[in-house]
């Protein structure tokens, strides 16, 4: 039988004009319980809304997650949110199959992410709170719509930046369960911060690093080829 390609979806969209709402009390997914599922949107004239998708409670993290999506297809167009937050992000990262972060204290975690596309290209910025650790993430790449969606590797280019800063050395440390690189006392307790960047393509990519930690400052440049 003939797969179904990019186009044909597309097209089958564009035909179909309807709203949607959808709540469920709980939900399984690869073993993982759901509770208080809400879905609420619409599809018209090939555009995609949804005005909200909420999850209560999965691995004791919530979920909400919105936006809009014309054109979908190789360049889509439009803008997704997605929140989350939990009291505990070990399970979540259990039931994601995840490796499980250093230490026993990692905090609880806010997450606030942006997503525009706009043709071949799309931009995303990413706030993520784990404690008292704070993590930014912002980028932008060219052709990753299209790969993702044809399952090709034509990312035209890239440019991201990560950021990462805790008002306390001691406390990052402790969190990360990072002992040696601990202050020596309370005295010389200090904020950290880590940057790093990234900009090219598949064909070469340069990186850009640096972090101060307790006054010191270390960076680090290079460049990656053929990745």
């Amino acid at each position: 039988p003939q797969s179904l390609s990019t186009d044909h979806i597309v097209s089958a969209l564009a035909a179909i004009d309807s709203k949607f709402a959808i709540k469920l009390p709980s939900l399984i997914y690869r073993g993982v319980v759901m509770s208080e599922i809400n879905l609420e949107g619409q599809l018209a004239d090939g555009s995609l809304t949804v005005k909200t998708l909420t999850v209560s409670n999965a691995a004791d993290t919530a979920f909400a997650l919105s936006g809009v999506l014309t054109e979908i297809g190789d360049s889509p167009k439009g803008e997704i949110k997605l929140q989350a937050a939990s009291k505990d992000i070990t399970g979540l990262l259990r039931a994601m199959e995840l490796p499980s972060l250093p230490g026993g204290a990692v905090g609880a975690m806010t997450l606030n992410a942006n997503c525009l596309f706009a043709g071949e290209l799309v931009k995303s910025e990413v706030d993520l709170r784990l404690g008292e650790t704070a993590i930014k993430f912002t980028g932008e790449a060219v052709g990753i719509a299209r790969a993702l969606l044809t399952g090709g590797s034509g990312i035209g280019s890239l440019h991201a930046v990560a950021q990462l800063g805790n008002q306390s050395l001691t406390a990052f440390t402790g969190q990360f369960n990072l002992p040696m690189l601990a202050p020596a006392d309370v005295a010389a307790d200090a904020p950290v911060t880590f940057q790093a960047e990234l900009t090219g393509d598949l064909a070469r990519m340069e990186v850009t690093a640096g972090a101060e930690i307790a006054g010191a400052a270390i960076a680090l440049t290079g460049a990656v080829d053929n990745i």
